[in-house]
């Protein structure tokens, strides 16, 4: 939902396989200017979306029954009560007076004119006149290397009446900007499609009926990548309605921010004034996030961070020899300190070093827990196979496909030289690590 209550767009048109509108908040030489700047210094990559491997984070099906909902979705906005509208929300597992499911996988967010004496406790903090609810997603958006491509989606009735301000869309959980609002309508039938980094891109569609007949909205997340195959920090934001696309827009600094989902109705301040007093209904359902991956890019190298000391996996001394255990040590840019990431099928992948062209392997092929981790010649077997899962916040573990044991630091040491093991995951930060790209 945007926080400033007027926008003034100038749209431009660009084409390429089709054509789209492309609004920003900018001038127009502003929008030319970024345009050549991201088709000189960016490529996008939306068949690699087509061919990517999809997980469902949220199936659809949250909003059945409240065991369901709730496990699902927390109430309120992450921060509270109050937003930049006049609608105070109130919603728990025991009042849902305004949050309520239909019974037949929907829900409803109600708004109720209710004039507090209080004031709202953003900025301006202008009077609330409505009781209202919102909810937002347990699981948060991270765009990143390993999911570089999500796609949230969702089926509304969201009303368009002078006043009502309804929307579903993800904000930035550690600062604001970025924003994407898949869906956003402001007092109108204008549906508005925005994109927040700093500058406001906008795409208005008018759909008529949008408050008395269910539509689809939709949103694809594309991280785009440089010139040179590296990732860039910008994403590419799809928007559709009714499955038509119909804007793509840029987020700069998108990649690698935590993102909440939230579904909310406020009320007037941007959607104009004065709101209805009769109550006002927004319907949801479907509601289905998925990420997808791609193979890493077997040519780009990778450092692995461990999260507990800070040091990056290695090989001491950087040895060739097969058989020598792998260590932790501080990031020197050594070869001996990267690896190249491969797709080794069925969601496991080989993990060679870059000196050595050994694989990350456990010893002796050992299912025992405090085996030593080392390097070794490829054997196809599956003790240099590892799947890669991501725990949250661009953090990742690593369980090995014979023995199921993580990737772990002994003892959870943080003294350099000290060897890697495999030992049964236990949410350790010593097994947890990051995977930065050398490129």
């Amino acid at each position: 939902m945007t926080h400033t209550q007027k926008m003034s767009t100038v749209c431009l048109a660009l084409t390429s396989a089709a054509l789209f509108s492309f609004c920003s908040k900018q001038a127009l030489t502003q929008i030319n200017g970024q345009q050549n700047m991201l088709t000189s210094n960016k490529t996008t990559t939306t068949a690699q979306i087509l061919s990517s491997t999809w997980e469902t984070v949220t199936d659809g099906s949250s909003l059945t029954n409240y065991t369901s909902f709730e496990s699902e979705w927390n109430y309120l906005y992450p921060w509270g009560s109050d937003h930049n509208g006049t609608a105070r929300m109130y919603g728990s597992s025991t009042d849902h007076s305004q949050i309520y499911l239909n019974g037949d996988g929907s829900l409803t967010l109600k708004a109720t004119y209710h004039p507090d004496s209080t004031l709202n406790s953003f900025d301006p903090k202008i009077p609330i006149h409505y009781h209202s609810g919102t909810i937002y997603s347990k699981h948060q958006v991270l765009i990143d290397s390993i999911f570089p491509y999500w796609e949230i989606s969702v089926d509304l009735q969201a009303p368009t009446a002078l006043g009502t301000w309804p929307a579903f869309w993800i904000t930035a959980v550690n600062s604001w900007p970025p924003e994407s609002d898949i869906v956003e309508v402001k007092g109108s039938t204008s549906i508005w499609q925005n994109t927040y980094d700093g500058n406001w891109q906008t795409k208005l569609t008018t759909v008529n009926n949008a408050a008395t007949t269910w539509h689809h909205y939709k949103a694809v997340y594309n991280r785009l990548k440089n010139t040179n195959g590296s990732w860039s920090n910008s994403v590419e934001c799809q928007y559709f309605i009714d499955g038509a696309i119909t804007s793509v827009q840029v987020g700069n600094n998108f990649a690698n921010a935590p993102f909440w989902l939230i579904i909310d109705l406020q009320m007037e301040a941007a959607s104009g004034s004065p709101g209805p007093q009769t109550d006002t209904y927004f319907k949801v359902k479907n509601v289905v996030m998925r990420k997808g991956k791609t193979p890493f890019d077997p040519n780009a190298s990778y450092k692995l961070v461990n999260v507990n000391s800070g040091q990056v996996l290695a090989v001491p001394s950087a040895s060739t020899t097969q058989g020598v255990t792998l260590i932790q040590w501080p990031w020197l840019g050594g070869t001996e300190q990267q690896w190249q990431i491969g797709d080794q099928g069925s969601g496991y992948y080989a993990l060679t070093n870059r000196n050595s062209g050994q694989l990350v392997d456990v010893k002796n092929a050992s299912t025992t827990q405090g085996t030593a981790v080392i390097q070794w010649p490829s054997t196809g077997g599956n003790n240099q196979m590892w799947q890669i899962s991501r725990v949250g916040n661009g953090i990742y573990n690593f369980k090995n496909r014979n023995s199921g044991l993580a990737l772990d630091m002994a003892n959870a040491s943080k003294a350099q030289g000290d060897t890697a093991i495999q030992w049964p995951y236990q949410s350790g930060a010593n097994q947890q690590w990051q995977i930065i790209s050398q490129q």
